[in-house]
C-alpha cells in the first residue's frame, strides 16, 4: 500500500509496474535514471526537479520506461497533483549541494535527411564544472534490446554512441553521424560530461530518414507482415505513395492488450485495421475484427482489445492520405500487454529452420509448453507469450520432416530460440526457377529444358503440368530415387500475339514451380504492288525504271531482299526490314543490250515470299539509208527546174 493517510511522503520509482511502464534502462556509458536523478540531487536540485530531468531523459531513449512519482498520499502515481511537494523538497545535510547542476540550452532541430548522414550538436551548456566531453545516444527505429545469456538486468548494448567535438568558431559541441541507413524516425538523446560524469539533457532530438523504406519492408501484405514482440516498439514510415505496413503478433491469453501508434509525424494520419489470421486463412477478404483511425495529422491512435486465446493477429497500418509519404510520415507502433501484477510478459521468438541448410520452414506447426499451437509465417518464425521467466518446452513438426522438441530458458523480455527439423522423405528441386522464351512468332514454337531432382531421400514421384500456350513435351512424369534427376522439356507455342506467363507445377515432396514467360508475335506478311510491270519498248543501250512497293502486311518484322535476273536489275530498296504496316519502295531497272522481248520475275523473300512479273521489249536503235547515193541533174536552162527523188529509209529500229 503506497497510500498512508495523514502522512507526507514522496515515493519515486525509475520505472512503473507491468510490461509497459516497468522496463528500465541503463547502458554501458553509465546512463540510467538513477545516474541522472542523483546527478541532479548532487547539483542541488530538488527531488521533483531531479525526477523530471531523469524521467525526461529515460523516456527519450526507452519510450516504454515510465518513471513514477507519488507525493499526494493516495498511492496513485503521476497524477496532476503529484510532484508539487517534491518540487520544494531538497536532500538533507548528508548530501553535497553544489549548485545549479547541468543545463543544455540548445540542441540540433528536428531534421529530415535523404542521406545516411546528419550533423548533431548541442550548445549553451550551463554547468558549475567545466564540460569535458559531449555525446549522443542514437536509438534506431528498429532498435531491439539484445538478448543476454543470463538475464536482462545487464547494461544495455546495441545503441549507437557518437562523441561530439567542440567547435570554437560556432561555440558548440558537434559531430556527424552516418548511420541513418534505414527509413523512419531516429531518437537522439544528448549528454554532457561535466566534472567527470555524464549528465542527461531533457532536450531530445529527432532525425527522420526519408527516401528509403523502413527496416521492416517488404511488409505490404498480410503474408509478409513483420513480427512485433509484445511490449516492444517498432519504427515505421510510409516510404512511397500508397504504402501500407502490416505487423503480426501473438495475442495474450485472457488479457487486455493496447495497440498504439505514437510519435506520428506532421503528415502521418494512421488508419488501423486488426485482423484475425484464422479469418484470413479462411477468406483472404475477411473484414477486420476492429479498426481505429486518427482524426488529424500527428494524432496518435490507441486500440484496445481483450484477447481470450493466444493466436496470431495481423495489423494493417495505412496513411489516411495515400498520396502523403516521405518526410513527416514516420511513426512508432507498440503492442503492450499488462498482467495486472508485477509479472512482465515476455516474448519467445521461435525460428524453425531446415537442418544443415538453415532455410526457414514456413507453415511448420509449433507447440508451446504443451498448450498453445501456432504455425510459422513465411520466414519460418512464430512468437509465443511467456507469462514470466522460466523454462518452457517447444515442439516443431511439419509433413516431410522429422519432428523435434527442446526446452528453452527464458531470461529476457525477448528471447529467441532456433529449432531445426531434418528433412524426411523426398525433396524436390527444379532448375531453373524461371525461364523467359523471349519472342516467338505466332504459329511457331520454342523449347527449353528444365531439370527436376530429388535432393531428399526415398522416391520422388510426381508430374509436371502447365497451361497453354506452354506445354510439356517430354519428361512430364517422374519417379526419382535419392539424388536422381530428370529433364523436362517445355514448349512455348503461341497462337496469338501478346505476353504470356504461366507456372510449371511440379508435384511430389513439398512441390515446386518454374515461372515461364514469353511473347507471341504475329508472323510477318508480305505484299507487293503492282504485281506486274510492262516496261514497253526500250531502245537498246537505254534504260527505264519502275517502282514496286513492298509492305509488311502482318506482324513482327518482315526482313528480306528483292532479286531479279538481267536485263532487269534492282537499283535501290532491294533489302528491307519492315515492322507491321511499314512499306518500302524498290526501284527496278530495264536495260536491254540486244533487241528482243524479255520477261522475268522480281522475287521478294520473307513472310512467305512474293513476286512481281516484269516484261519489256529491247528495240534496236534507228539506222538511216539514202538511195541513190548520187544524182546528176544534167543541164537545166536558167529559169527552169528539174526534180529527182531520193529515198530515205530507216534500216534499224525505233524511230
Amino acid at each position: 500500500e503506497l497510500a498512508k493517510t495523514g502522512a507526507t511522503r514522496i515515493t519515486m520509482t525509475s520505472a512503473g509496474m507491468g510490461p509497459i511502464d516497468g522496463l528500465a534502462l541503463f547502458d554501458a556509458h553509465g546512463i540510467s535514471f538513477s545516474h541522472a536523478f542523483w546527478g541532479e540531487i548532487m547539483q542541488g536540485s530538488s527531488y521533483g526537479q531531479a525526477f523530471d530531468v531523469a524521467k525526461t531523459a529515460m523516456e527519450a531513449v526507452n519510450p516504454l520506461q515510465m518513471p513514477q512519482i507519488d507525493d499526494n498520499g493516495n498511492g496513485i502515481a503521476n497524477e496532476a497533483t503529484d510532484g508539487l511537494i517534491a518540487m520544494g523538497v531538497y536532500a538533507g545535510a548528508g548530501f553535497d549541494a553544489a549548485g545549479g547542476g547541468v543545463f543544455i540550452g540548445a540542441v540540433a532541430d528536428a531534421q529530415a535527411t535523404d542521406t545516411d548522414s546528419a550533423t548533431l550538436w548541442l550548445a549553451d551548456v550551463v554547468a558549475d564544472l567545466p564540460v569535458k566531453a559531449a555525446g549522443v545516444l542514437i536509438v534506431a527505429p528498429n532498435f531491439r534490446r539484445p538478448e543476454s545469456t543470463d538475464d536482462d538486468e545487464q547494461p544495455l548494448t546495441g545503441l549507437e554512441w557518437v562523441n561530439l567535438g567542440y567547435n570554437a568558431e560556432r561555440d558548440r559541441w558537434e559531430g556527424v553521424y552516418s548511420g541513418f541507413t534505414e527509413g523512419g524516425l531516429f531518437r537522439v538523446q544528448y549528454y554532457v560530461n561535466s566534472g567527470g560524469r555524464y549528465y542527461a539533457s531533457p532536450r531530445v532530438g529527432y532525425v527522420e530518414r526519408v527516401g528509403i523504406a523502413d527496416a521492416w519492408e517488404d511488409d505490404d501484405t498480410a503474408y509478409y507482415a513483420s513480427w512485433i514482440p509484445v511490449n516492444s516498439v517498432q519504427g515505421h514510415n510510409f516510404h512511397d505513395e500508397g504504402d501500407e505496413d502490416w505487423l503480426r503478433f501473438t495475442s495474450p491469453q485472457d488479457l487486455m492488450a493496447t495497440i498504439a501508434v505514437v510519435s506520428c509525424g506532421d503528415r502521418c494520419q494512421p488508419v488501423l485495421d486488426l485482423y484475425r489470421q484464422a479469418d484470413l486463412d479462411e477468406d483472404p477478404d475477411a473484414p477486420p475484427v476492429q479498426s481505429a483511425a486518427a482524426e488529424r495529422y500527428g494524432q496518435e491512435v490507441i486500440l484496445q482489445r481483450h484477447f481470450v486465446t493466444p493466436e496470431q493477429y495481423v495489423l494493417r497500418i495505412a496513411n489516411a492520405d495515400e498520396t502523403a509519404y516521405g518526410a513527416g510520415t514516420s511513426y512508432v507502433v507498440i503492442v503492450a500487454v499488462e498482467t495486472g501484477t508485477d509479472l512482465i510478459p515476455t516474448t519467445l521468438i521461435v525460428s524453425v529452420v531446415e537442418a544443415g541448410k538453415g532455410l526457414p520452414i514456413p507453415q511448420a506447426s509449433v507447440v508451446f509448453n504443451s498448450s498453445a499451437t501456432s504455425k510459422t509465417s513465411y520466414d519460418g518464425v512464430v512468437h509465443f507469450i511467456c507469462p514470466s521467466y522460466g523454462n518452457y518446452g517447444i515442439a516443431a513438426s511439419k509433413t516431410g520432416y522429422i519432428s523435434s522438441s527442446s526446452t528453452v530458458r527464458v531470461n529476457n523480455v525477448i528471447e529467441h530460440k532456433t529449432q531445426t527439423l531434418e528433412k524426411h522423405g523426398p525433396e524436390i528441386q527444379v532448375t531453373p526457377s524461371s525461364y523467359n522464351f523471349g519472342t516467338v512468332a505466332v504459329g511457331h514454337s520454342s523449347d527449353t529444358v528444365l531439370t527436376v531432382k530429388n535432393t531428399g531421400v526415398g522416391t520422388l514421384e510426381g508430374q509436371a503440368t502447365v497451361a497453354e500456350p506452354f506445354r510439356i513435351v517430354s519428361g512430364g512424369t517422374y519417379s526419382l530415387g535419392a539424388g536422381q534427376q530428370q529433364s523436362v522439356t517445355v514448349r512455348f507455342a503461341p497462337t496469338a500475339s501478346g505476353n504470356f506467363s504461366k507456372n510449371v507445377t511440379f508435384t511430389g515432396g513439398d512441390g515446386a514451380s518454374c515461372a515461364l514467360s514469353g511473347r507471341g508475335e504475329a508472323q510477318p506478311g508480305i505484299s507487293v504492288s503492282p504485281i506486274t510491270w510492262d516496261f514497253g519498248s526500250v531502245e537498246v543501250g537505254q534504260t527505264a525504271d519502275k517502282v514496286i512497293t513492298v509492305e509488311n502486311s502482318g506482324g513482327g518484322t518482315l526482313a528480306g531482299e528483292a532479286t531479279v535476273a538481267a536485263p532487269f536489275s534492282i537499283v535501290s530498296g532491294g533489302t528491307y526490314s519492315l515492322g507491321a504496316g511499314q512499306e518500302q519502295a524498290v526501284t527496278v531497272r530495264f536495260a536491254p543490250t540486244t533487241p528482243g522481248n524479255y520477261a522475268e520475275q522480281v522475287s521478294f523473300t520473307g513472310g512467305g515470299g512474293a513476286t512481281c512479273n516484269l516484261s519489256g521489249h529491247g528495240e534496236a536503235p534507228p539506222a538511216i539509208a539514202v538511195t541513190p547515193t548520187a544524182w546528176d541533174f544534167g543541164t537545166v536552162e536558167v529559169g527552169q527546174s528539174a526534180d529527182k527523188a531520193i529515198t530515205v529509209q530507216n534500216t534499224g529500229g525505233g524511230m
